[in-house]
């Protein structure tokens, strides 16, 4: 069980909110905030002036299972988006639903007005209606992921469930039992396969379970606390999956897990679960996977060393994010410590800088070399990007809050396109924005690519970016789970289909000398290789015989050293490239 700290609760709460001038949402929004509550006034509550639209999105989380009623009320036309089921209204909506226990996908839509936006509701057995109250409303890295589990207080499944909640996933060795045995429980939802292959399931339980798929019963245990595994062709998309479990005897647990095509045993992560298969249908389509090409080169990486570990100490890091190499400098982004700490490429700590010209650091994320041997660091909260000379002396800082850039969470230097006489480009992947952020050595801001949406040449949550040598931007993208590529005006050259990951901790890249991708798959605790195509090449889950937890940041310097950063280990692994052969 991991325990939050009060302050890192209170920086999930809280419902993010776009605005789009007139009534067109179709392209980038103009504006982003972050409302604790939905209750204001507009206009005076508003960024833009009327006419405008505004839509809020997030989790909303209901502490118990029974009728809620929830009413909504806004100057003009609104429209609620509740666990995929959609309600309208003009000024006004009233309605009780039904609610499992846990995290519900909320979107509320709204035409801009003269009057007052609130959203009330009455939890079961509370005595009136009240403002949701902050504690119940979140945004990313929250989901509401997971499966749908109804339990019953008999063990066939029979009757009225005493309730329901959703589980992010099956990973449960329940100390204290839900409800007094004999129980059972069923969960049910949709499974997200991205990608093709033979996948391996794995049932462990106490004292039963099966594992239906698609309607059909595929993987049964045959005795209480052993794996039985089986294996089955699936091909990418969307595929219903339930459970059935029943708990009579002692040391209750249930674990569910699977095997991906050329990858490890593990529980399936809550990315790929959804609690009901419309909620999973109208999520992103997943574009083409490639087809096979001509084999490539192999590339070997060999581990070389682990530094850090948890902890605010010299050397230690919270959440590490990003690497960007100097000389004989390595600068870490440690985020979760507010500062950026300086080794050798030894790993020998020499300092930590806690703020550019001005402030201390809030969320420094990402770091950077430009051309002329300065440290850029990207403190994505307030959008501030700081330069500092190579020994740490602030120089000054670009872009900040009148940018409108909304929890960026990558930032890359560009050098110019070969051929150019441009200067080189400081781009940020602009998360919240839905785009790029172009910006020239003086920060200046010379350009923008993208807009909001799922569509080829739109962006939805951004988290890094990279230019190849005839000017292409490539993009990954955490919601639509993708790799765009980019030319210089956005349109859309080709794109492919990458793992699951949320914004927080979205994936990120770097080019390997041979001009291949390495990626970083956070979910899976993967880095993997790509051709500039789109074809999985290879894919590394260890580093020195541990399996990397969460991979975020990647980056190749020079020499050939691979910097990978881990948020949930708070370690950096070192590795080294090299072909067969030694090279």
């Amino acid at each position: 069980m991991v325990e939050l700290a009060p302050s890192d609760v209170v920086s999930v709460q809280g419902l993010d909110v776009r605005y789009w001038a007139g009534d067109d949402s179709s392209g980038p929004p103009l504006a982003l905030e972050r409302w604790p509550q939905l209750e204001g006034t507009w206009p005076d509550a508003a960024p833009l002036p009327l006419p405008f639209v505004a839509e809020w999105s997030g989790v909303l989380f209901a502490p118990v299972y029974g009728d809620y009623r929830l009413s909504i009320s806004a100057p003009d036309a609104l429209q609620l988006t509740l666990d995929g089921q959609t309600w309208e209204g003009k000024d006004h909506l009233t309605m009780t639903v039904r609610l499992a226990q846990g995290n519900h996908d909320l979107r509320i839509r709204a035409r801009g007005g003269q009057g007052t936006v609130r959203v009330t509701w009455q939890p079961p057995d509370a005595p009136a209606l009240e403002t949701v109250p902050r504690w119940a409303l979140y945004h990313h890295p929250v989901s509401a992921n997971g499966l749908l589990g109804r339990y019953y207080s008999n063990p066939d499944w029979t009757g009225e469930p005493a309730f329901e909640r959703v589980d992010p996933t099956l990973n449960v060795y329940f100390h204290l039992t839900p409800l007094p045995r004999p129980y059972s429980v069923e969960w049910s939802g949709a499974l997200e396969v991205p990608y093709d292959g033979v996948y391996t399931f794995g049932l462990r339980a106490v004292d039963g379970a099966t594992l239906y798929l698609d309607g059909e019963a595929v993987l049964a245990t045959r005795s209480p606390d052993q794996l039985e595994e089986t294996y089955i062709t699936l091909t990418r998309g969307v595929h219903e999956l339930r459970i059935t479990y029943r708990d009579t005897l002692g040391r209750s647990r249930i674990h569910l897990t699977w095997t991906r095509p050329g990858g490890e045993r593990e529980i399936i992560p809550t990315p790929y679960l959804w609690p009901n298969i419309s909620a999973a249908r109208a999520a992103p389509a997943l574009p083409e996977t490639p087809s096979p090409g001509e084999p490539a080169a192999s590339l070997d990486l060999v581990w070389r060393a682990t530094w850090g570990g948890p902890g605010d100490a010299d050397g230690r890091f919270n959440e590490p994010r990003d690497v960007a190499v100097l000389g004989n400098a390595v600068h870490v982004a440690d985020t979760g410590n507010r500062r950026v700490q300086v080794f050798d490429r030894a790993g020998a700590f020499r300092a930590a800088w806690y703020g550019g010209v001005e402030d201390e650091f809030v969320e420094p994320l990402a770091v950077g070399v430009s051309g002329k041997g300065e440290v850029l660091v990207l403190d994505s909260l307030p959008g501030w990007i700081y330069r500092f000379t190579p020994d740490g002396d602030p120089l000054d800082r670009l872009a900040g809050p009148a940018t409108g850039m909304f929890h960026p969470r990558g930032m890359t230097v560009l050098p110019p396109a070969i051929g150019s006489a441009d200067d080189e480009i400081i781009a940020v992947a602009d998360t919240g924005g839905a785009r790029l952020m172009l910006y020239d050595p003086t920060g200046a801001l010379v350009g923008q690519i993208g807009e909001y949406g799922q569509a080829p040449g739109q962006l939805h949550e951004p988290t890094d970016v990279l230019r190849d040598a005839s000017g292409a931007y490539l993009v990954l993208e955490a919601y639509n789970r993708r790799l765009q590529r980019l030319d210089r005006w956005g349109n859309s050259l080709a794109m492919w289909s990458i793992p699951a990951s949320i914004a927080y901790d979205g994936p990120h890249m770097d080019w390997a000398p041979d001009g291949s991708l390495l990626v970083t798959s956070p979910e899976e605790g993967a880095l993997l290789r790509y051709d500039t195509d789109g074809r999985l090449l290879g894919r590394w889950t260890e580093a020195g015989g541990t399996p990397m937890q969460r991979p975020v940041g990647v980056m190749v310097d020079a020499s050939g050293a691979v910097y990978v950063t881990d948020t949930l280990t708070h370690q950096v692994y070192v590795f080294q490239i090299e072909r067969p052969g030694g090279q």
